[in-house]
């Protein structure tokens, strides 16, 4: 085995043990030496004759031999057992796979301690939660983006469809937001932008879902609502904005328009894509047609 081979069977943390066809052991790595309780230089010695093998490892010699005796024969086990160590007794995971090596039948024996597996498999499934949330989260105001909406939003009607129940949605534009950049720099219209979105999770109810949709739009979902309550919430939604205060530039004032859609159950769909499209065209007509109509306010779209 050349060098590198050698140096990397020796620094890996998983036992790695080769077994020839008459089931004695070729190589083992310091890991395995330690997991499943070897000692000193155990090549040659038969692995399944070992007195401190646990009962679970010997389950695997039934396998084993049939492999050996049957290239035909599947060889690929795994078991979870208690292994005794001079360290203790230690919750391990064994796999036996075979292997050929210059044409002749072998068995690859992998331990592992089942508590490290364990710690890897919670840190992978953690990065790949917070990969996942990255994907649909806006990295400025922490609201969903874009494409959690366009996810969400046919699933939600999908919900109201089944239920019966309305689904309403809001569409927001802070007014005149190219002045406030230019008048007081991007870094405050950056702090307007974070604001807002920390006011939408304050007034928002459990279920209703905001999201940052670019620039200085944002939409929020509303299951089980109709458009005079989503109006209330629009209007609700301004006045806390006009309310808006901010000690290092007290002179600034900021100011929203809001588009209103509503979605009511029509008999069996199944293009909710569609009519998510659809809901979120109504909504951004309804926007500008408040913008139209002098900003800062409301305009429900007509259903």
């Amino acid at each position: 085995m050349n060098e590198t081979c050698q140096t990397l069977l020796t620094e890996l943390p998983v036992g790695v043990v080769l077994i020839d066809r008459g089931g004695r052991i070729v190589l083992s790595n310091p890991a395995a030496l330690d997991l499943i309780g070897l000692s000193g230089d155990p090549a040659g010695v038969p692995l399944f004759g070992g007195p401190a093998l646990s009962t679970e490892l010997r389950e695997l010699e039934g396998a084993f031999w049939s492999a050996m005796a049957d290239e035909s024969a599947p060889l690929d086990e795994d078991r979870e057992f208690a292994q005794s160590t001079p360290a203790g007794t230690r919750e391990l995971r064994a796999r036996l796979r075979r292997l050929t090596i210059e044409g002749q039948p072998h068995g690859l024996l992998l331990i592992d301690d089942n508590e490290r597996v364990k710690r890897t498999e919670r840190a992978l499934a953690a990065a790949l939660g917070e990969a996942q949330d990255q994907a649909v989260r806006d990295p400025l105001t922490g609201l969903f983006n874009r494409r959690h909406v366009e996810w969400v939003l046919p699933a939600e009607m999908k919900r109201a469809e089944r239920y019966g129940t309305p689904l309403s949605l809001l569409v927001l534009d802070l007014d005149h937001f190219k002045a406030v950049n230019d008048t007081y720099g991007h870094p405050m219209g950056d702090r307007v932008l974070v604001e807002l979105a920390r006011l939408l999770n304050r007034i928002l109810r459990v279920g209703d879902t905001s999201a940052r949709m670019g620039g200085e739009e944002f939409c929020v979902v509303l299951p089980h609502s109709d458009t005079a309550a989503a109006q209330r919430a629009a209007e609700r939604l301004q006045r806390v904005i006009r309310a808006l205060r901010f000690q290092e530039e007290p002179e600034l004032r900021v100011r929203a328009s809001i588009g209103v859609a509503t979605a009511r159950p029509a008999g069996p769909r199944t293009d909710f894509a569609g009519e998510a499209a659809r809901l979120l065209a109504a909504a951004d007509k309804a926007l500008y047609a408040a913008k139209n109509g002098g900003r800062d306010r409301t305009e429900a779209a007509p259903e």
